[in-house]
């Protein structure tokens, strides 16, 4: 995803763990900014030195309100996945799917809680409050819908696993 204002940098790295009995892919949404995020101390991961950049601080992307409002866009169909390695270049693995219609306007954090799986970010959209389920532990489709509030919409994407295989499966949800 990128930000429409150029200023932060977003991304996605899926991680597999092959070790043990089973394989585990974890979820790790990034950004890279050129100053610290205020209030996010408890999300920074860290520092690097970026050739032409400079110093950038690394952050957890659920923490961060440009990673959270173009995922909500991507959901709703308001942003385009971009290729990791290619400039301004569309990813067609990556896909969003939303039961919402109409124009959604800005999404901003209320509150970010860590859940077993998924980190959950409460958010205020014009449509009220929504959860934004950020996956952390990824599964390979289909999934359940699962109980509790509606789903909204999801964005789907591959990765590949600790053996090499590809895999497809949800990343994000809304749900009510």
């Amino acid at each position: 995803l990128d930000d429409p204002r150029g200023e932060v940098g977003i991304e996605f790295m899926a991680v597999s763990d092959g070790a043990g009995d089973r394989q585990v892919t974890y979820l790790v949404p990034l950004t890279y900014r050129g100053a610290p995020l205020d209030g996010a101390e408890r999300a920074l991961i860290g520092t690097s030195e970026h050739g032409v950049l400079g110093r950038r601080w690394i952050y957890d992307g659920t923490h961060d309100p440009v990673l959270v409002e173009r995922l909500y866009a991507l959901v709703r169909g308001e942003a385009v996945p971009q290729a990791q390695s290619e400039s301004d270049t569309p990813d067609p693995t990556v896909a969003g799917w939303s039961a919402q219609t109409g124009p959604s306007g800005p999404a901003s954090i209320l509150t970010v809680s860590d859940e077993p799986d998924t980190t959950d970010v409460l958010l205020r959209t014009p449509a009220g409050e929504l959860t934004l389920a950020v996956r952390r532990v990824l599964r390979p489709a289909p999934e359940p819908d699962g109980g509790g509030a509606p789903l909204l919409g999801h964005v789907t994407a591959e990765w590949t696993l600790a053996d090499g295989t590809r895999a497809r499966g949800r990343y994000a949800e809304i749900r009510a």
